[in-house]
């Protein structure tokens, strides 16, 4: 499971935005971490048994089962790619607009 999560993060955010992305699963889950033990702890202290402790990561496991059910298939490595290179290309010719632009603007200025 924990090497199939990088996986499927970069798929659904890219390359650009994966550090990011990757930064933020790994904290919410070092936070949990601490979080739940010392959480169940309180619930044992205050019930005598680990039921309601139980009964809330269930149902708090079946809510991340649904939410990862509706999410939206994630783009493939050869989408990524030709987004990106769709990018570029679109970012050159917008360079190439504003450079000829700028040429021919100071040859009107010359003339």
């Amino acid at each position: 499971f924990a090497s199939a999560v990088p996986v499927e993060l970069r798929r659904r955010t890219g390359p650009r935005d994966f550090a990011r992305a990757y930064g933020k699963v790994y904290t919410a889950w070092g936070v949990a971490g601490l979080a739940a033990p010392w959480l169940a702890g309180l619930l044992y202290d205050a019930r005598g048994d680990y039921f309601a402790a139980l009964v809330i990561a269930s149902v708090l496991c079946c809510a991340s089962a649904v939410a990862a059910a509706t999410l939206k298939p994630g783009r493939s490595h050869e989408e990524w790619a030709e987004a990106i290179a769709a990018g570029k290309r679109k970012a050159a010719a917008e360079e190439v607009l504003t450079t000829e632009g700028k040429t021919s603007r100071e040859e009107a200025e010359e003339g």
